[in-house]
């Protein structure tokens, strides 16, 4: 049975790799412009030729829809990728999208996430209002939180970006936050009563979400898709 190659490209998109570029190794290569990737699109992957190659309809896990596409979409900007125009998150979408990916999708905080907030620290209070507009807001400060405290324990407190951010969690009011823990070798898992306040507090607040709870809860209660869930919650990693 002849086999073939299928190249996973979601995260990759301009990369280049030993003198190639990235989608030309596989038969088959696939690329990706959800909300959680490099590059996002709205509804569209290109703008100049208005093709649609993303067939994901809400930014879910299992139906539980934690980010309003919708909403979340109208704060995008346009980047150039060799000869073609695509749509990416503003810088403070983005922090809120990572943020909400690690609370309510993968309960872990890993160094990418690290690198993104310290990278864009700089539109962390921005983000802050458009949080509280994606009834977000806990997930960004614990996320934000966790690059403060990493930083301090890596760096000391005598930095700048460890400053930045102090500067403007008084502002925030993140520096009343309850610490997450001591031990910040990454990625690191959020421990089960911070997932389950950022959970409840995005039900409460969020009527998306709300909405979505029943085929969430559905999808949920079938015997293969406990042991998934129950082997997702007690994972380490990735």
């Amino acid at each position: 049975m002849e086999s073939f190659s299928a190249e996973d490209c979601a995260h990759s998109i301009g990369a280049v790799y030993k003198g190639k570029k990235v989608g030309s190794f596989g038969v088959i290569s696939v690329f990706s412009f959800h909300a959680l990737k490099m590059l996002t699109s709205g509804e569209r992957a290109s703008i100049d030729y208005g093709v649609n190659v993303d067939l994901t309809t809400e930014v879910a896990v299992s139906g539980f829809i934690y980010l309003n596409k919708n909403l979340l979409f109208k704060h995008s900007t346009q980047v150039k990728i060799h000869s073609s125009r695509v749509q990416s998150l503003q810088p403070y979408a983005d922090l809120v999208v990572v943020a909400a990916h690690c609370m309510y999708k993968e309960q872990i905080y890993m160094l990418s996430d690290y690198y993104t907030f310290a990278l864009l620290s700089q539109y962390c209070e921005k983000a802050l209002r458009f949080a509280e507009k994606m009834h977000a807001k806990l997930a960004l400060k614990t996320a934000l939180k966790l690059t403060h405290d990493i930083t301090v324990d890596a760096f000391d407190a005598d930095n700048a970006l460890a400053n930045r951010l102090g500067v403007s969690f008084r502002k925030m009011e993140i520096n009343l936050m309850p610490e997450i823990g001591k031990n910040f070798d990454l990625p690191l898992k959020y421990p089960f009563c911070v997932v389950l306040k950022g959970l409840s507090e995005k039900i409460r607040e969020d009527p998306n979400t709300r909405k979505s709870l029943p085929i969430a809860l559905i999808s949920t209660i079938r015997p293969r898709s406990i042991n998934k869930f129950l082997a997702h919650v007690k994972r380490k990693g990735y």
